[in-house]
C-alpha cells in the first residue's frame, strides 16, 4: 500500500479587524459574521483536506505557515467590508505562529 504524503496539523486563526463603529449596532462587523465568513472560505475548504493539492486557492505552492497566512488573508481581506483586516495570526503549533500584515 502507497503511504500518503505530508501530514496533518491543526492550526489555531485569530483575526483582527479595525473600522468604524456603527452607532446603531456598537459593533465594527459582527462576530457572527466574521466567523461564518471565515467558515465558507477557509475551514470548510481546508478542513481535512490535503494542502498541497485539494485546496483551488493554493494551487501551485508550497503550503508553509507563511505562505497559508498570504493565502488566508488574500481569501479574508476583500469581504470583511465595511471593517478592514489589520492582522492574520495563524498558529501552527502552540509555539509557532505566523503574524501577517498585509502585502507591501
Amino acid at each position: 500500500m502507497q503511504q500518503p504524503h505530508g501530514h496533518g496539523h491543526t492550526y489555531g486563526l485569530e483575526i483582527t479587524v479595525e473600522g468604524e463603529i456603527d452607532p446603531e449596532k456598537g459593533w465594527v462587523l459582527d462576530f457572527s459574521d466574521l466567523k461564518r465568513l471565515v467558515n465558507e472560505r477557509i475551514v470548510k475548504k481546508c478542513d481535512c483536506r490535503n494542502l498541497n493539492s485539494d485546496v483551488d486557492f493554493l494551487g501551485g505552492s508550497i503550503p508553509t505557515a507563511e505562505v497559508l497566512a498570504i493565502r488566508f488573508w488574500d481569501q479574508l481581506a476583500p469581504h470583511v467590508g465595511p471593517a478592514r483586516l489589520v492582522e492574520l495570526v495563524l498558529h501552527e503549533t502552540e509555539r509557532n505562529k505566523v503574524v501577517y500584515r498585509g502585502g507591501a
